[in-house]
């Protein structure tokens, strides 16, 4: 999954584009758009950068509030934290191959039954 951001309204309107590992990095340059501007963020893993310009625009349009490193770096700790939090852990599951204790116990399996199963 691709990670996005918006810039600051300040700086511009903009969204920026980051892939997590080379995989993602692969889907960046696969899908990008001839607006894209690609940057790498020096000193992070994997940080391939892509800001989406609009129709029209070249990158002297751009503000250097916008593609400044600090704000890169910024958004680079971002994804890392959330890379690292355990809110999207059930999405990383395989929730078919999970059940319930209701599951269980309308199944047809006796309590005896699924203690060998686990055993």
């Amino acid at each position: 999954m691709v990670f996005y951001f918006k810039v600051r309204p300040e700086a511009g309107d903009y969204t920026i584009f980051m892939g997590l590992d080379k995989f993602e990095n692969e889907d960046l340059i696969k899908y990008g758009f001839p607006e894209d501007i690609w940057f790498h963020v020096d000193k992070m893993s994997s940080a391939h950068v892509y800001l989406r310009l609009n129709k029209g625009q070249t990158m002297d349009d751009i503000s250097e509030e916008t593609y400044c490193r600090e704000e890169m770096e910024r958004l680079e700790k971002e994804k890392q934290a959330e890379i690292r939090s355990y809110k999207n852990l059930m999405n990383l599951m395989v929730q078919e191959k999970m059940t319930s204790n209701k599951q269980v116990a309308s199944g047809s399996k006796t309590l005896e039954e699924l203690e060998d199963d686990f055993m």
